[in-house]
This record gives structure tokens, sequence and C-alpha cells, in this order.
């Protein structure tokens, strides 16, 4: 199997260094895999590749201008994806909230959950999808958010799942599972903030429902 067919496979597993460069060398795949391991022999690792610029490339063996292009500018954005640092957003309300997941969840086909972690300051730390269903419900483990949650040191947590009706009136096992959720939240001293239930362009919030222990009285 050529490194595209491994590529197109399996995505998101993975994929030796060598097939990665390959695929930037682009062309022949057969003669690119050579190529890339040659480059791997002389180099000696990705890191070291990463560091060579576009000229010393273009001079290797097997790689033109384009290939040089390609791998010089591939590597530069791998490692401006590492450092990049997102504008600062604080979600203090609901309706910041229902602002952020909108674009995420509004008019979907199958019920999907996110979640974002925020700091004491409420300021937002990571947004992740946790989960994806079918047109009924998606299946939640408090165990996905909270193991995010205590590895990026996060002081709360918001949730949010769309209901592909349109109708974000909260069922009763969105409130249980909710429930269970908090309860992991409050163990952990991670309080669960809100959990938001997205509709067509409507949203309910259990916080502003009092359907949050942190939120009744």
């Amino acid at each position: 199997m050529n490194p595209i067919e491994e590529y197109l496979k399996t995505p998101e597993l993975d994929c030796s260094n060598t097939d990665l460069i390959a695929l930037l060398i682009g062309g022949n795949q057969q003669k690119a895999t050579i190529t890339a391991r040659n480059l791997f022999d002389r180099f000696g690792s990705l890191k070291k590749i990463a560091q060579l610029d576009a000229r010393t490339l273009e001079r290797f063996p097997g790689i033109g201008v384009a290939s040089a292009v390609r791998i010089h500018a591939g590597l530069r954005a791998g490692r401006r994806s590492l450092y990049y640092q997102p504008p600062i957003v604080h979600i203090r309300t609901p309706q910041e909230a229902f602002h952020f997941f909108w674009p995420h969840l509004s008019a979907k086909q199958h019920e999907s959950l996110w979640a974002l972690f925020l700091d004491r300051q409420k300021r937002l730390l990571l947004s992740k999808r946790i989960s994806t269903g079918n047109d009924q419900f998606t299946i939640v483990d408090p165990k996905q958010i909270y193991q995010i949650a205590l590895y990026i040191q996060a002081s709360g947590v918001i949730i949010a799942h769309n209901h592909p009706s349109g109708d974000p009136t909260p069922s009763q096992q969105d409130i249980s599972v909710t429930a269970r959720i908090e309860q992991v939240g409050s163990l952990l001293n991670i309080p669960l903030i809100d959990h938001l239930i997205i509709g067509n362009d409507r949203f309910s919030s259990f916080a502003l429902l009092g359907l949050l222990c942190n939120s009744k009285g």
C-alpha cells in the first residue's frame, strides 16, 4: 500500500514520519518513499529535517523546488500550530456559551456533545467535541470530560449538546446524565458550570432553569 492509500485509509492513526515526508514530496510515491528514507538516513530525525531551509532541501537528490517548498512549508505550519495562542475568550454567561456553541451544534442531524474548559477567570482554555451519537441521543461518559479537565487543569466545565428536533427542552435522560456529570465534577472540585441544549436558534440552560445543584437557592 502506498503512502496516499495508507493515509486515506487511516488518516487519524499513526503514519510513519517517512510516509508523511513522502506525501509532501509528491509525485511517484514509490520514488518519494525512497527519497524520504534517504532524507532520514542523511539527517537522522524529523526535527533535524524541520530545521533545514528550502534551498538545502532542494539540493537533496530526488527533491526539486516544488517538493522542497512543500516540505518546508508543511513542517513550518506544523510548528506554528504547536505555538499558536488563540485570542483570549471569556465565557461568563449562558448567552455567551450559546454563541460559542451554536456554529458547532445548530441544525445538525445527529446529536453531539461539546465541552468548554475554563480557568478561574472564566477564560476559555479548550473547546472540544466529546462524542457524537445518532438522531436520538449521544452517549456521554463523565470520564471523557474530566480526564481532559484534569489534564489541562481546568477550574470549570460547560457542556452542550444539540437536539436535532430543534426543541431544546431537556429530556429526563438529559437531566439524569447531567446530574451524573455534575456529581463527578463536584468530587473533583471542577464544577459543571452549565449544560446547554441547542435547538435550531434557541437554547435551554440548566443553570438558568435551576437544574444544577450549584444553581439552586
